[in-house]
């Protein structure tokens, strides 16, 4: 069970709805990065990511569909992936 999963509740919610609380948990991430508390950043990034997918869920877009699709862009751009 090591992806992000949809939630139940993403039905819902509007994207405006999932907007705010990516908005909270961004300043959440940087509160974690103020205070150097990396078990917190974390758990925060995770919850960021969380509700990146709760958009996407609200906007009828599929995220791991288009994953190859997004890391073929960044490589035609010259970025290099890392290990």
């Amino acid at each position: 069970m090591n992806r992000i999963h949809n939630l139940e509740i993403y039905k819902k919610l509007s994207a405006v709805n999932m907007y705010n609380k990516l908005d909270e948990e961004v300043k959440e991430v940087a509160g974690a990065i103020l205070m150097n508390d990396k078990e917190n950043l974390t758990e925060e990034l995770l919850d960021v990511i969380q509700c990146c997918y709760g958009i996407a869920f609200t906007k009828g877009i599929n995220l791991e569909e288009h994953i190859k699709e997004h890391n073929e862009k960044l490589l035609n751009r010259n970025h290099k992936f890392i290990d």
